[in-house]
């Protein structure tokens, strides 16, 4: 058995759950801090408690997978609010030094954010001046960073200068940020030490100039001059951070490197630009394979499973918006064909199946379910993600599918499985608009980000509208699959903490396949 232990970025689900159930099983134990002191929404960890128990469990341990964001800040949201120096939270830092120390022989994942700036106006997650400010200091970050770079035109120079932001708004957020890259250096260090043997930072609401791109920019030179390229690696993301390092520490602990090769509906899915990223599609999505522990090869007769980016040929809506498909969700695409494929390479060449849908932001839509139903996929498939942001979908997506590679078509993987259709397609898909659009909008002390407790009302409500969901739009599911626990984590409706069973008896499953 291998002891793998696991911090992550905040108590989410997305973070504490997902890396647990997609590995913790067979000949993987894996172990995590108790929940409670995971620390909740701006609420800091209890870093001295996670301190303490980290060193008492390392000593037994083949692997640690481990946010610095939770070990030194308290959290993701902390990290964004805190006043803390780089002496201090140095201090904290080392106590990766003593698990070292502890085991030499531990194999240590880290990951550490480069801290966000939304392109909005918003205090729920941000700094209190952010509910006026945050669009501009965005703004002004953006601005600056062209001007810089010789790129900036005439009327951005006017918007530059009319930009009106308190000095003292701005330089707690500069200050901060200031702070925050220089522990995302000193994590650097540690790699170069030896302390860390592999981390990523993730960039969380990146752009392609601005603040976020600026500090990646002091931070990519110095890991090319300490030769650090094929150890840490950059590239947009945030919540699928530990289930992406898990899947690596997996792959390193038993020997295993799945080859994976990938496939568009469109021969311009790869080169669009996903919103709130900073590169290709298909860059970021081939960052994700190899932090994940795989490789993409560019063969089908050589992988070991196939990725399927079901992305448009021109831009990523929202599930949130109202714009109807363009173009590049009908004509440019070839879905028909790209369903056929996959149901060849599955069914004949024995290949697994790995599914991305990221047509829109925010939430997939049912007809990707449909076309998994059609041919014949729907619990066969090895990964399936199509959440939040584009770098969220494809990285949960990947483990899930590595950790299938490993395992195989456990009850823990239906599970999850069965879990990521009701929250990706019908909860962020089509339940959240629903209740936000005739439930919230009638009830005037409840909003998107107040809903109140987190198993309440609201929760209620929202899981017998996925009951009903199920029922009508995935009739394949209905009698099959059990919700047995839904909640709102942080209050809110960004996502839900759904556990779904898949109760289905063998000869149903095989009608399902």
């Amino acid at each position: 058995m291998k002891k793998i232990i696991y911090i992550p970025l905040d108590e989410r689900p997305c973070n504490y759950e997902f890396p647990y159930k997609m590995f913790d099983q067979g000949e993987i134990s894996v172990i995590r801090p108790p929940k409670a002191m995971m620390g909740n929404i701006a609420l800091p960890a209890d870093i001295s408690g996670l301190r303490s128990w980290l060193l008492s469990e390392a000593g037994n341990a083949q692997g640690l997978v481990i946010s610095i964001d939770a070990v030194v800040y308290g959290g993701l949201v902390p990290s964004r609010l805190h006043h803390e120096t780089v002496v201090d939270l140095s201090k904290r830092l080392d106590v990766l030094k003593e698990v070292r120390a502890i085991n030499p022989e531990m194999t240590i994942y880290a990951f550490h954010l480069i801290m966000r700036c939304p392109t909005y106006d918003s205090k729920e997650m941000e700094p209190p001046y952010c509910a006026e400010y945050g669009k501009s200091i965005f703004r002004y970050g953006y601005l600056r960073d062209l001007k810089s770079l010789g790129k900036i035109s005439p009327e951005q120079e006017t918007e530059l200068a009319g930009l009106s932001i308190p000095e003292e708004f701005l330089d707690d957020f500069r200050s901060r940020r200031e702070v925050n890259r220089e522990i995302n250096i000193r994590c650097l260090e540690l790699v170069k030490a030896g302390v860390i043997d592999f981390l990523t930072i993730p960039q969380d609401d990146s752009s392609q100039y601005g603040w976020t791109a600026v500090d990646q920019n002091r931070i990519r030179n110095i890991i090319k001059s300490q030769s650090l390229v094929n150890k840490v690696y950059m590239f947009p993301g945030a919540d699928e951070a530990g289930c992406v390092l898990m899947s690596r520490m997996a792959g390193k602990l038993f020997q295993k490197q799945p080859k994976v090769f990938i496939r568009y509906p469109s021969p311009a899915s790869p080169t669009v630009f996903p919103s709130v990223e900073d590169r290709y599609l298909e860059t970021m999505v081939k960052y994700q394979v190899a932090a994940a522990g795989g490789i993409t090869v560019e063969s089908l007769s050589e992988c070991d499973a196939v990725l399927f980016v079901n992305a448009p040929a021109d831009r990523i809506l929202s599930a949130f918006g109202n714009e109807k498909p363009g173009r590049g969700m009908t004509v440019l695409r070839n879905v028909p064909e790209a369903a056929e494929f996959l149901a060849y390479a599955k069914n004949t060449l024995g290949k697994e199946i790995i599914v991305g849908d990221v047509t829109y932001g925010n939430g997939s839509k049912i007809e990707i379910y449909d076309l998994l139903v059609g041919n014949g996929l729907l619990l066969q498939i090895a990964g399936f993600g199509g959440w939040n942001t584009i770098s969220n979908a494809i990285g949960s997506a990947i483990a899930q599918g590595f950790a299938y590679l490993q395992f195989g078509r456990t009850q823990k993987h239906l599970d999850f499985l069965v879990s990521r259709y009701v929250e990706d397609i019908g909860y962020c898909g089509y339940v959240r608009q629903l209740v936000m659009k005739n439930v919230l909008a009638n009830h005037p002390k409840y909003n998107y980000y107040h809903v109140g407790e987190p198993n309440g009302e609201i929760a209620q409500i929202v899981k017998k509208e996925l009951d009903k969901f199920i029922s009508e739009a995935m009739k394949e599911l209905r009698g099959v699959v059990k919700i047995t626990k839904l909640e709102l984590p942080w209050r809110r409706m960004y996502e839900i903490d759904c556990d779904a069973v898949f109760t289905g008896k063998t000869s149903e499953k095989a009608n399902l396949s």
